[in-house]
């Protein structure tokens, strides 16, 4: 099946699993198409802008990363890294989408969530830059 199918499959999904399935998958798209399965709960709440309707369990997670991987629309690898805040390294598992470029393509035409997602943190990323030009505009106005 074509990727478009198979997130169109998730879409109409209704299990926990296939609707954590697609949060990963608009996450690793917002994200550069690579996550660490311990960051995924996290970066998964910033993108709802809240707690999913599902629990976020360790085993529910490892299953719809397997899902994904099944689906052939991400590869996992388990990986050695260091701690942030600290001396150390612990095992984790590095996700990345197949085909970064088309996955988040057809979840922006298909997904609306996604689109939506992209739309207003643009909007947000744009208002950031305008207010900085202003206050700067503003601080070398003072000074002159």
């Amino acid at each position: 099946m074509s990727f478009e199918e198979e997130i169109k499959r998730l879409l109409e999904a209704e299990d926990d699993v296939s609707k954590l399935a697609l949060d990963t998958l608009r996450a690793l798209a917002v994200f550069h198409g690579v996550l660490w399965l311990s960051e995924l709960p996290t970066d998964i709440i910033k993108i709802r802008r809240g707690l999913p309707e599902y629990p976020l369990t360790p085993e529910l997670l490892v299953s719809a990363v397997k899902l994904l991987e099944d689906l052939g629309l991400v590869t996992t690898e388990e990986r050695t890294r260091g701690f942030m805040l600290g001396p150390g390294t612990h095992l984790d598992v590095l996700i990345r989408l197949v085909d970064h470029i088309g996955i988040k393509r057809t979840l922006y035409f298909i997904d609306s969530e996604f689109a939506r997602y992209l739309v207003e943190r643009d909007q947000r990323i744009r208002e950031a830059l305008r207010r900085r030009r202003a206050r700067d505009r503003g601080v070398e106005d003072e000074g002159s």
